[in-house]
């Protein structure tokens, strides 16, 4: 929502105000700009046990978490998780791997979810012209870099490679039951996670700090061109944390708050935090 409230103050591209009837107070580029987010493919393996997050574990698992605060209620269903380079030439992991063993069908499934946290695509975000106070116009422009779809290929090769080792074949995981999971080649890889492929719910970027030019804020999260106006969440990252993006967005609320604070009261002392 970070773009669209400033497009429709009259922050942001030009162009784009002026297709919406917006009169433009600021043409700033980087408004809407650099979007993007960690992309995921669901790769899902039936198994020969019933999940323990099954509604006919439910009503006992209640009663267990009531009593004594631990069991499948205590579980976050993420039962485990991997981080590892998609080529052997990068020097930090590009892939996130995040497990679920707890599923609520009546068969037992484990759901591998395979996520790209070094995104180089980039899309944008803009209100829409034919109701520009209403939900904005979002053009994610996932997979668009050669490098995104070939590290998430090579992801779900190797996903597919540990699915077959003797310890998961005596879990047991049996039949593949997603097209990532069941693509025999290349080509069918990548088909498979351009049908499959969809957000991790880590979306950053579309206000990023940069120069005027082409970034919307200021390296002190102000907004570009105006004096008292700061912007402070995960759309202010020029890009996205290589993983889970919640810690990193609290630190830089904090760091936003000192910055503010700093610059329209800095007789105003902070409070430790409790």
């Amino acid at each position: 929502e970070t773009p669209r409230i400033l497009q429709c103050s009259g922050i942001g591209p030009s162009e784009i105000l002026r297709a919406a009837g917006i009169p433009a107070q600021i043409d700033l580029p980087g408004v809407g700009a650099n979007f993007h987010d960690h992309v995921r493919v669901g790769m899902l393996y039936q198994t020969g046990r019933t999940s323990p997050g099954s509604r006919r574990n439910w009503v006992a698992g209640l009663v267990r978490y009531l009593l004594h605060r631990d069991g499948v209620m205590a579980s976050n269903c993420c039962e485990s998780g991997a981080f590892f380079c998609s080529r052997p030439s990068l020097a930090v992991p590009d892939i996130e791997l995040i497990t679920h063993f707890q599923t609520f069908g009546p068969k037992g499934e484990v759901d591998i979810e395979v996520c790209l946290v070094t995104p180089k695509s980039r899309g944008r975000i803009f209100v829409n012209p034919n109701d520009p106070f209403g939900l904005p116009l979002v053009d994610a422009n996932f997979l668009a870099h050669e490098d995104d779809m070939a590290a998430l290929a090579a992801a779900v090769r190797r996903v597919q490679s540990i699915a077959e080792q003797p310890a998961l074949r005596e879990f047991p995981l049996l039949s593949a039951n997603s097209p990532a999971a069941t693509a025999c080649n290349e080509a069918a890889v990548r088909a498979a996670i351009l049908a499959t492929a969809s957000t991790a719910y880590h979306p950053c970027g579309s206000c990023a700090m940069g120069p005027f030019d082409a970034g919307a804020l200021a390296p002190d999260l102000r907004v570009h061109g105006v004096e008292n106006l700061w912007v402070a969440d995960a759309s202010a990252m020029p890009s996205s944390p290589s993983g889970n993006i919640a810690c990193a967005v609290v630190v830089l609320a904090e760091k936003a708050v000192d910055l503010i604070i700093a610059r329209s009261a800095p007789n105003i002392p902070r409070l430790p935090n409790c």
